[in-house]
């Protein structure tokens, strides 16, 4: 998947073919000018129509009635300074379009500011790929739910939206992400390395055990969120020493006789070309994934039809046919290969009408972001100044997005914590599983698989740990969580990492390898349709007794 500078997402379309798109902004505009005008007069209305009838009468208190339920539906004024004219339900349009409106502006801030500023602050301080891949690349790429829980915690009333936020994003990545990339691998198998997978399921089930420590009292206090906080570093010391914890431990032999870390540069070097074009979340997975074969012995023997590679790759090998990876060769295969990472994805979108409507839409928020972030791409000394400004303007992004949620959920009748499960943990995590399905399409499903693991762990521990410290410890005040709305949830969660783990030990048993289907995919698909009912059901019906609770 490019960058979003590169589709035409960031540039208008040409005058002949902007008039229909010019004409439909039109009246979009004029509808919601009418809505408001028509809304202040409805409100300022002096006392023509207060009881000159009875019908009339009726007609002014249902207004009153209505006015009465905006104001229960109030967020911060700065997000909704016109809040007061948008109390109905088919209001929440409105904010839910703004809110995917910034879901753009996210992920622009991220592929384009962001990662590079992040990249470059990895390069300057020769920060190791496997502690870096752990720490500010899944920064990169996990941003929006770090920035969701900050905005939940010490900015809105409520913390439900962006603790669910959060927390959907994880089943988000469980169910979407990896049935997608199920389904959208060629020939329908994907096999998978054992070792990171029993590293990334090891440190999940963790982080879901933290989930029910910190919510068994619907609070966190300080050494429950530092306990979140220490699991993470033990995950960020496990991936910096995980090609030696391998050679020590049983795991190797689970791997049998499987690809060795260069034959990664095979596929990257048969695939891409080194255009200098390419998304981090792409590169994050590829680092991982070259150093999860790393972690492997360097003797095996490269297959027949990997000999038919280029000239270049297969002159590595010595004469038995052996490749012999060193740590320069594994930087250039990172740092060149990688860059070229699944240009085509979106080739023909410039071309296509709706390409050219989102780059109309879009250009004005591209426009004012440009104006407001350093680009270090332009400017290479500045990527403290680019790292700075992108998480200022990452931060006021969520701050709407977190708001607007909130009214919206309002505005319907759903609670903050049901639209953070659903609306925000999907919009956030768009990004990423576009991109893992893109690389699935590539031939590398088990590299998205091992993404979205990785994701959760980062998501849970950090995203959730990082904000809590900070006001636990020095703010000294407790965090206040709703146990009802997300103990369902976490029991979910667990019930499809036992039945990802089952499925995977299952096929283990069966072929001496690990290979998932698209049967498997469909259901993963399924169960998250189903999780999205659930939550619908039981936290704003009482079909599971939920409300008579209350």
């Amino acid at each position: 998947m490019p960058r979003r500078s590169q589709l035409p997402l960031a540039t208008p379309p040409e005058n002949g073919q902007a008039r229909p798109l010019r004409f439909t902004g039109i009246i979009i505009s004029s509808l919601f000018a009418v809505n408001v005008c028509f809304k202040a007069y409805l409100k300022n209305k002096d006392l023509v129509v207060r009881g000159s009838s009875e019908g009339e009468g009726d007609l002014w208190r249902r207004l009153e009635e209505s006015e009465d339920d905006g104001d229960s539906c109030k967020v911060n004024g700065i997000a909704d300074p016109l809040g007061q004219y948008f109390d109905q339900a088919y209001d929440s349009l409105f904010y839910l379009l703004g809110m995917f409106y910034m879901f753009y502006g996210l992920g622009y801030v991220c592929e384009e500011y962001f990662v590079v500023a992040i990249e470059k602050i990895i390069s300057e301080y020769s920060i190791p790929p496997d502690v870096a891949g752990a720490t500010l690349m899944a920064a990169g790429s996990s941003s929006p739910e770090l920035f969701a829980e900050i905005v939940g915690c010490f900015i809105s009333e409520d913390n439900s939206a962006g603790t669910g936020t959060v927390i959907g994003s994880a089943i988000f990545n469980q169910l979407v992400i990896i049935g997608g990339a199920l389904l959208l691998s060629p020939g329908g198998n994907v096999e998978f390395d054992v070792a990171p997978l029993i590293r990334d399921i090891s440190f999940y089930v963790l982080s879901i055990v933290w989930l029910f420590v910190g919510f068994r009292d619907s609070k966190i206090v300080a050494w429950e969120a530092w306990g979140f906080m220490l699991t993470y570093f033990l995950y960020v010391l496990v991936n910096a020493y995980w090609s030696k914890i391998v050679r020590l431990s049983f795991i190797q032999k689970l791997e049998g006789e499987s690809i060795t870390g260069g034959d990664l540069s095979l596929y990257i070097e048969g695939q891409n070309e080194d255009n200098g074009k390419g998304s981090l979340t792409e590169e994050l997975m590829v680092d991982n994934y070259i150093n999860d074969l790393d972690a492997r012995p360097n003797d095996r023997r490269i297959s027949k039809d990997q000999e038919r590679a280029k000239s270049r790759t297969r002159s590595r090998y010595d004469s038995t046919g052996t490749y012999h990876w060193d740590d320069e060769e594994l930087s250039v295969a990172m740092s060149d290969g990688i860059r070229g990472s699944f240009n085509p994805a979106n080739e023909h979108l410039e071309e296509s009408a709706f390409g050219r409507l989102i780059g109309w839409v879009t250009y004005p928020l591209v426009l004012i972001l440009s104006c407001l972030l350093v680009d270090c791409k332009k400017h290479p000394k500045q990527y403290w100044a680019s790292f700075t400004t992108s998480i200022i303007i990452l931060g006021l992004l969520v701050f709407f997005i977190i708001q607007w949620v909130e009214k919206a959920g309002c505005l319907i009748g759903f609670g903050s914590a049901l639209m953070g499960l659903t609306v925000g943990a999907g919009g956030t995590s768009a990004p990423d599983a576009l991109v893992s399905f893109h690389v699935a399409r590539n031939g590398v499903g088990d590299m998205a698989v091992s993404n979205a693991l990785g994701s959760n762990v980062f998501d849970i521990l950090l995203c959730l740990g990082l904000p809590w410290v900070i006001k636990t410890t020095a703010m000294g005040e407790e965090v206040e969580v709703s146990t009802d709305d997300f103990n369902n949830t976490f029991m979910i969660m667990v019930g499809v990492l036992l039945l990802f783990t089952v499925n995977l030990v299952i096929s283990y048993c069966r072929h001496g390898r690990i290979i998932l289907s698209r049967r498997s995919g469909y259901l993963y698909l399924f169960l998250y349709l189903c999780f999205v009912i659930f939550s619908v059901l039981y936290c704003e019906t009482d079909v599971f007794g939920a409300q008579d609770e209350d």
